[in-house]
């Protein structure tokens, strides 16, 4: 098949980096049906995966919708609460946890990770658990009870997460 070329359109989108992206519109020469072909992390949707990432990353980390609005705009980045829940559930749609046999055999990589730890109450204890994210898309690398929230058990947990996905930022 063999595309021609027709139009470079610009987009906004709402983005942490980004306000205006171009998007290429191509045509195809046996059909003639047109397509827009979109940068990394943008859809024909106005908002940015990776803006939909943080914001599912915060919502996985105990905040609310109206809280992880709030933040967002602390940000810079207009989003919401009906775009905060239609950007969690549509992740829950898609498979939202890495296997951890993926990881050990490095099947899946990314270049920036979020990460939190919280707390969890279970039969009246508080127990730590750790929470990694895929910061671009916001699917859920790992979720582990941790030993303690001291710094050196908390590098020991996240380390070989962070090596295994290749990840540059954290």
């Amino acid at each position: 098949m063999q595309f021609i070329p027709r139009q470079e359109v610009s987009k906004k989108v709402v983005d942490t980096q980004y306000q205006v992206v171009t998007a290429w519109r191509y045509e195809c020469r046996t059909c003639g049906c047109t397509f827009r072909v979109y940068p990394e992390g943008v859809s024909a949707k106005q908002i940015s995966q990776r803006v939909n990432g943080i914001a599912v990353m915060l919502y996985i980390l105990g905040l609310s919708y109206g809280a992880v609005e709030l933040m967002l705009s602390s940000l810079g980045v207009s989003m919401g609460k009906s775009s905060v829940y239609r950007s969690g559930t549509g992740s829950h749609r898609q498979n939202t946890r890495i296997e951890r046999e993926d990881l050990q055999e490095k099947k899946y990589t990314t270049k920036a990770v979020g990460a939190d730890i919280t707390s969890i109450r279970c039969n009246g204890v508080w127990i730590p658990v750790g929470i990694v994210v895929d910061a671009t898309n916001g699917i859920v690398i790992s979720i582990d009870e941790l030993p303690g929230e001291e710094t050196e058990q908390l590098k020991a947990w996240l380390e070989p997460i962070l090596e295994a996905v290749d990840a540059d930022v954290w």
